[in-house]
This record gives structure tokens, sequence and C-alpha cells, in this order.
């Protein structure tokens, strides 16, 4: 099942007509024990490779803090940080 979409020739056909594969899963989890109690968090990114690239402008509305990366044009991971509050 899950190990088709880590090789070249994966189907992805239900999404994309190109040529596309998942490169990499990478999974992360920040947990804070103090006198106030726990606070915890985790997010998943999934890295593609292909020919799928998005066509035209996605609308956003980042109204709660999210976490983001930005990568080189080849997939590797250049940087990746946390916004707590967008309102500032």
């Amino acid at each position: 099942g899950m190990t088709e979409a880590f090789q070249l020739d994966a189907d992805f056909s239900g999404i994309t007509d190109e040529t596309a594969f998942i490169s990499d899963v990478i999974q992360e989890t920040h947990i804070t024990i103090d006198e106030n109690g726990v606070e915890a968090s985790a997010f998943t990114s999934i890295l593609y490779c292909g020919d799928a690239l998005p066509n035209g402008r996605a609308e956003m509305i980042l109204n709660r803090p999210f976490i983001y990366g930005i990568t080189a044009r080849n997939g590797a991971l250049l940087f990746v940080g946390i916004c707590n509050n967008p309102a500032e």
C-alpha cells in the first residue's frame, strides 16, 4: 500500500495527470511541561517530487498558529518556522 507512493512510478492519477511521487515524510512534535500543565503540538510534512507543480494562486486564511517550510526547487528543506500569533 503506502510503499507504492514512494516509487518513481507511483499512481497519483486521482489528483494529477503529471508524474509525481512522495520523496519524504517528516513528523515533528513539541511538548512543554511546566507548573501550569502540559502543552503538545505536532505536524507532518509530506514532500513530493515530479512534474506536478501547482497552477495559479491559492488563497489562504492564516487566522491561527501555523508551521511553515521553505524548500529549494529540488525539495530540500531550507527553512522551517512557527507562527504562534498571525495577528502580530
